[in-house]
């Protein structure tokens, strides 16, 4: 790398750099912005206001980075842009745009209480999801050939669930102030979220088949995987916000007990992966000796965390089931402890370019 730089002035290599990063920008990295919004929002309900507010500042300023990137690669690597939507194994990174959008607005509605830039939000999710969902959907049918199983499907196809149940969240958010209107958001909110239930059933069996019955290897099992659960915490979270707005719509009001006992169901099934999902963990970083450094997958895992989080001290709110609040005040420290080591790890591997050039031109002096 320093060869390369002793070649070239600082403006030259600046821009390779930046066109590069703009060129290879990951279809996933959207998560970033997931994760850290959901973690924003935890730490609001664990009443933790300046470590809520700071991660929030944080997640508008990425959220506004990454589309300025998406739309610079849209217009000098359209043809990438295009090949990840159709890919096996990169189109359903793609729907972390949706989630991220629909998470950042739930956080204008609950922290900032900015109810026009939610709805800005909610409209631009609900967008995306129409057009990401089905062409995921359209592209993985029609595809030839297809890739075997192995290969072509891990836990990142979840990612339909939560990208569907990030509209159903938010829609019930925004859908409170809409007066006369209410009746109706509340009901698209609500087929969103059965829809999102119905679509995990059987992503989540070709998943749970996938690892049973074909051969895993440490490589295999990446932190996407962690999506098996977060799928079920944001299905909880949308489930649980859908109960607390129900008293005050009949036709809702009529099918609480039963939307809370599928919401508690979902909390339960989530909770079940945790343990599994650490064994697995262990078995790949300790059995097999695969060094726990940073990636940016790994955000695929925080999401989950910061979800789980939160969606537990909604449900704990909503059915009065206090106990469930004290996991919930346990589980935030695990969560935020996984988003600051990320996040370290993000920030060298971001400064690492930089530092590579500092280095090489103070050796081109020296020489």
């Amino acid at each position: 790398m320093t060869r390369a730089l002793r070649g070239a002035t600082l403006e030259d290599t600046v821009g390779s750099y930046a066109a590069r990063g703009v060129r290879d920008l990951r279809p996933d990295s959207y998560a970033f912005v997931m994760a850290t919004g959901i973690m924003a929002l935890a730490a609001s309900q664990a009443r933790m206001t300046s470590v809520s507010w700071t991660l929030f500042q944080i997640t508008r300023a990425a959220y506004a980075v990454l589309w300025f990137l998406t739309l610079a690669r849209l217009g000098f690597y359209a043809r990438r842009m295009a090949a990840d939507l159709i890919s096996p194994t990169r189109s359903a990174g793609v729907l972390t745009v949706v989630a991220a959008t629909c998470v950042l607005g739930s956080q204008y509605i609950l922290l900032a209480r900015d109810r026009g830039t939610a709805f800005f939000l909610w409209t631009l999710g609900t967008v995306l999801w129409l057009m990401l969902v089905y062409t995921f959907f359209a592209a993985a049918m029609v595809r030839e050939p297809k890739p075997p199983m192995a290969s072509g499907l891990d836990g990142s196809w979840l990612m339909v669930v939560v990208a569907t149940q990030s509209v159903s969240l938010l829609g019930t958010l925004v859908a409170s102030g809409w007066g006369p209107r209410q009746p109706l958001g509340l009901f698209v909110t609500l087929a969103l979220y059965l829809l999102g239930c119905t679509l995990y059933v059987p992503i989540i069996v070709m998943i749970i088949y996938r690892l049973l019955f074909l051969r895993v290897t440490p490589a295999d099992l990446s932190p996407p995987y962690w999506i098996s659960m977060g799928a079920l915490a944001i299905s909880t979270l949308a489930g649980a916000v859908l109960a607390d707005a129900a008293p005050g719509e009949a036709r809702l009001d009529e099918m609480l007990p039963v939307l809370k006992a599928l919401t508690l169901s979902l909390w339960a099934m989530g909770t079940w992966w945790i343990p599994l999902l650490v064994i697995l963990g262990v078995w790949k970083h300790v059995r097999w000796g695969v060094p726990l450094t940073y990636n940016p997958d790994y955000w695929a895992m925080i999401f989950p965390l910061g979800m789980y989080t939160a969606s537990t001290f909604e449900l704990a709110r909503v059915t009065g089931m206090t106990f469930l609040g004290d996991i919930a005040h346990v589980f935030i420290y695990v969560a935020l402890a996984a988003w600051v080591w990320a996040f370290v790890g993000l920030v060298r591997g971001l400064a690492a370019p930089a530092i590579a050039l500092a280095r090489g031109g103070y050796q081109r002096d020296a020489s």
